[in-house]
């Protein structure tokens, strides 16, 4: 799993199940293809599969969710 960030969160008043339609719906991806869902006051970070992340960024970017416009990106790893 790849950890993804998105530019919305609990301001937005963004749920898991937002994050997980928005990935399966835009990019025609089951939903098991997201994992773990953290979401904080203005951004959320998503695991997704490994194999999707490519698609799922270049599908997910400009979509609007929640009123925002989506900038998603590779989150950075952990140090």
């Amino acid at each position: 799993m790849v950890t993804i960030f998105l530019n919305v969160g609990r301001k937005h008043l963004v749920t898991p199940g937002d994050i997980v339609g928005k990935i399966a719906g835009v990019a025609r991806l089951p939903g098991d293809v997201v994992g773990a869902i953290d979401i904080h006051q203005r951004h959320t970070l998503a695991d997704v599969a490994e194999e999707h992340v490519p698609l799922i960024l270049e599908k997910l970017a400009g979509v609007r969710m929640k009123g925002e416009v989506l900038v998603p990106a590779r989150a950075p790893a952990p140090e």
